[in-house]
């Protein structure tokens, strides 16, 4: 029985460096895309105010 579960645990450890692989892209992806709002928000800020002072 213990063997069984070792052997079980020995079989899920490629899937979770998978997993912590593919969580670590998505928190990636997360950030850039926050990223790329963030500087279209000051773009956007940035371009009323021009269009305010003008």
């Amino acid at each position: 029985m213990a063997v069984a579960q070792e052997v079980k645990l020995f079989n899920r450890w490629p899937f979770d460096e998978v997993e912590i692989r593919f969580n670590a892209l998505r928190l990636l992806f997360a950030i850039s895309v926050i990223r790329i709002l963030v500087f279209a928000f000051d773009f956007g800020c940035s371009a009323v105010v021009v269009m305010l002072n003008c």
